[in-house]
């Protein structure tokens, strides 16, 4: 069995991928393209200086949607600023710097008024910050400074056109597919597209429609409602009756055509994913029926990551699904020469980038491996040719280790190994004590459960436990060796005894008794069997100056100090299902996954893993022959 801990996670399933753009009208016009993402997509035609596409290309498959490893994006985010490049970004940058740094405002004109104050200089956009940025000089069919319809339709579908021209060729009588197209009528994706500006503005539009003129509203409305996208959301749109006011008004048509219209909030917040299409128009419309700006919005008003945030909502499904976001006002302000007004909507969408940065960091693709043992080489395998990230369990035998490890470095994916007893408060705290104490010492430890009672829903002799090679004994040992080897280090020596002394009819000794020399001097006394009635746990540590009493739970760990035998407290609370032995509690298990997920995000790293375990299993396997 293979468990998704993470909702609407299947092995063919990609990751999320969030695409920006910058669009910038001056002289030389300049697009900046960022991304952020667990995989990085390589969309056919996204760039808007590429050639144009083959036939080939103008296919969606997983061969134009993938990164090294060829995996499919699940989640594609394209974020476009109208009118931004780096003047916009720099100032938006150097205004949030100041406005965050106390001392810019100590600061004073004067060399002899500074009162000492030193700037920590700007505050980079969220953006700023992904992992792969690029630059890209633009130009059309007829202009090295094109506008906004040929810039997107460039985007949009990879090929250049004129001016003013969307998704059609230099004579206006051939139509190019955009990639929302693509991706809706061949990959089942849903579709967003979101506008601070009017839907049917020229940069919306490049998803959807195919026009000589970006002029002509009232059409390239009719080709929105006639697209079926799935959520639409900004201002109003223009000419919805035409541009002489006597043709049907868009919105009615796009009520026939099965959208749920909202104009106010109130309707906007009850639209959900359960709503089939939406078109969601700003409730309180400024110039020319668009969003107003950012710095003219109230605590009040929807933002532009608010509609993302519903966005998001509306359209996460088992297939993916592709949104377009553009903060168009950006060039709006700066054709106004409204410096304030670009800084606030620069910022505006980058708080919409933010969202989409979120809802990646909560989607992760991976997989837990909670198989028998003997099966968890194969499934890790078939995961990792899945590009999944996998967190497994014990794993008990060496099947498959060496291949898996050599897969997983090759894609570059976290292999996790679980090891629970690493992440007890409980052993930490030993290792702790022990390290500080730096003198030799010595232990011995008692772990020991009757076999029947392991599942007394089934039979053990038919539970993997029950199996030579993945046998109750060496579970055990499965799930202690690794943190007594990482408290005390790898095992220089041991001598075995082994005995069955039960009529479990076991294929292997019930009882096994292990003397253990580690490298740095520490001996110990190791003792698993499956025959105890009642389960145990018992750690007793000791040297000269040190004491350590462990009976397995978070109740009793106690330290011999001054002559007194002191509980140790490692426990703010913890969590225990009285189904289960007083020794074990979920604590270890949370922190366990949270260090996966830690993993994923590049955070953290794993506290075991395959190459440490493979010390473990060798020594399991000289237990067993000897």
């Amino acid at each position: 069995m293979v468990l998704h801990p993470i909702r609407k996670i299947k092995p063919s399933e990609p990751d999320e991928e969030i695409v920006m753009e910058g669009k910038h009208h001056m002289k030389r016009m300049i697009a900046a393209t960022l991304t952020l993402a667990l995989t990085t997509a390589a969309l056919a035609g996204c760039a808007a200086n590429a050639a144009a596409p083959t036939d080939d290309q103008n296919t969606v498959a997983a061969a134009t949607m993938s990164n090294e490893t060829g995996k499919t994006p699940k989640y594609v985010f394209l974020f476009i600023g109208d009118g931004m490049s780096y003047p916009q970004i720099q100032s938006t940058s150097d205004y949030l710097g100041a406005l965050n740094d106390e001392d810019y405002w100590q600061a004073q004109p004067s060399l002899d008024d500074n009162q000492g104050a030193i700037l920590d200089g700007p505050e980079y956009l969220n953006f700023m910050n992904f992992e792969g940025v690029g630059t890209a000089v633009t130009f059309d069919s007829n202009s090295f400074a094109p506008d906004s319809a040929s810039t997107a339709t460039s985007i949009a579908t990879g090929h250049k056109t004129y001016s003013g021209s969307i998704n059609v060729d230099e004579t206006g009588t051939v139509e190019y597919e955009t990639i929302a197209e693509q991706l809706k009528a061949q990959k089942g994706y849903e579709i967003g597209v979101i506008t601070s500006v009017n839907l049917n503005h020229a940069t919306p539009a490049a998803f959807y429609a195919h026009q000589a003129s970006r002029s002509s509203y009232y059409e390239i409305g009719l080709e929105m409602v006639e697209s079926d996208f799935d959520y639409f959301a900004g201002g109003g749109l223009l000419d919805p009756t035409g541009s002489e006011g006597d043709q049907t008004d868009l919105y009615q048509l796009a009520q026939e055509a099965g959208y749920t219209v909202a104009r106010t909030y109130a309707e906007a917040d009850a639209i959900s994913a359960d709503t089939d299409k939406a078109i969601i128009i700003e409730e309180n419309l400024a110039d020319s029926d668009a969003i107003p700006y950012e710095i003219d919005r109230t605590d009040d008003m929807w933002s532009l990551a608010d509609y993302v945030e519903k966005g998001i909502e509306v359209l996460d499904n088992d297939t993916g699904f592709f949104m377009m976001c553009e903060g168009g006002k950006i060039d709006w302000a700066c054709h106004a020469n409204d410096a304030s007004s670009s800084i606030h909507d620069t910022q505006a969408l980058a708080d919409a980038v933010q969202v989409a940065i979120d809802f990646a960091a909560e989607h992760p693709d991976a997989a837990l491996v909670c198989t028998a043992p003997l099966a968890h080489a194969a499934v890790i395998s078939e995961l990792l040719d899945h590009d999944l990230p996998v967190f497994t369990e014990l794993n008990l035998v060496s099947d498959g280790y060496r291949e898996n490890m050599v897969k997983a470095a090759a894609k570059k994916l976290p292999l996790f190994l679980s090891s629970t007893m690493l992440y007890r408060r409980e052993t930490q705290y030993i290792k702790q004590q022990v390290a500080e104490f730096g003198k030799p010492v010595h232990y011995i430890y008692h772990i020991g459960q009757y076999l029947p009672d392991w599942h007394p829903w089934e039979n053990y002799k038919n539970f993997f436990v029950g199996n030579a090679r993945t046998g109750g004994v060496r579970e055990i040992f499965g799930i202690d060796l690794p943190w007594l080897l990482d408290a005390f280090g790898d095992v220089e020596s041991v001598t075995v005894q082994k005995d069955t002394i039960s009529d479990l009819g076991l294929p292997y000794p019930d009882c096994v008794t292990l003397l253990l020399r580690h490298k740095g001097g520490v001996q110990g006394v190791l003792a698993a069997d499956v025959v105890s009635r009642k389960a145990v746990r018992s750690f007793e540590c000791f040297g000269d100056g040190i004491h350590l009493f462990w009976e397995g739970n978070p109740k009793a760990l106690y330290e011999f100090k001054d002559g007194d035998k002191r509980f140790v407290n490692t426990y703010a609370s913890f969590e225990h299902d009285s189904r289960y032995s007083d020794n074990v509690v979920e604590n270890a298990y949370v922190d366990e996954l949270t260090n996966f997920f830690g993993v994923l995000k590049g955070d953290e790293q794993p506290k075991w893993s395959f190459e440490k375990d493979l010390k473990a299993i060798e020594l399991m396997d000289f237990i067993e022959s000897h």
